[in-house]
């Protein structure tokens, strides 16, 4: 089963470099901008649209939604990490202000959603998408640290190799309004 995974589109708190987490930040113009593009290049069928329930996925997701003719569907399982205290803060504070150079220091801070329970989370919502979905082609709308982590989780499935300690463990961010494919078969 392929799912192609949207990132949503620009907020403004991704403009100024802040840490959104699990914040409800609305798109701004050049989001909403990037949406539109997206929704109107399309050819791959998509039969459902399926959103993280974070006011800058849905409202990427009913973009994609309106101007493709699909049903939409939220699913909490896909929304972004929760960030805690580093939530609004610009990211190059975080890393002066907490030295913060791999993903076990987030882990240490109560706030922040652990890597494993993220991951463990993920999963969750890829079995809940095999089992309710299979039969349909899903677009799912969704945010960097899921895509990222999903991503890393698809291709190295084969080898169970998916210890992420570092940050640059992880593969590039996506940016606003851009679509990768991962295959969960």
């Amino acid at each position: 089963m392929k799912i192609h995974l949207l990132r949503h589109g620009q907020t403004d708190w991704n403009l100024g470099g802040r840490v959104q987490g699990q914040k409800d930040v609305p798109l701004n113009q050049t989001g909403k901008q990037q949406i539109i593009r997206f929704s109107t290049r399309v050819e791959y069928p998509y039969s459902l649209v399926v959103t993280s329930p974070l006011r800058r996925a849905v409202q990427s997701a009913e973009l994609c939604s309106v101007w493709l003719g699909l049903p939409l569907v939220k699913e909490s399982l896909f929304a972004e990490r929760a960030f805690g205290i580093f939530e609004g803060l610009r990211k190059d504070e975080v890393y002066k202000q907490f030295q913060i150079a791999d993903i076990e220091m987030l882990d240490k801070f109560p706030s922040v959603e652990r890597m494993s329970s993220f991951r463990e989370r993920l999963e969750a919502g890829l079995r809940r998408l095999t089992k309710q979905y299979s039969e349909e082609r899903i677009l799912l709308v969704t945010h960097g640290s899921v895509i990222r982590l999903l991503t890393m989780m698809t291709r190295t499935a084969s080898t169970k190799s998916t210890q992420i300690t570092r940050i640059d463990d992880f593969p590039p961010i996506v940016a606003n309004g851009s679509v990768v494919e991962i295959d969960i078969s």
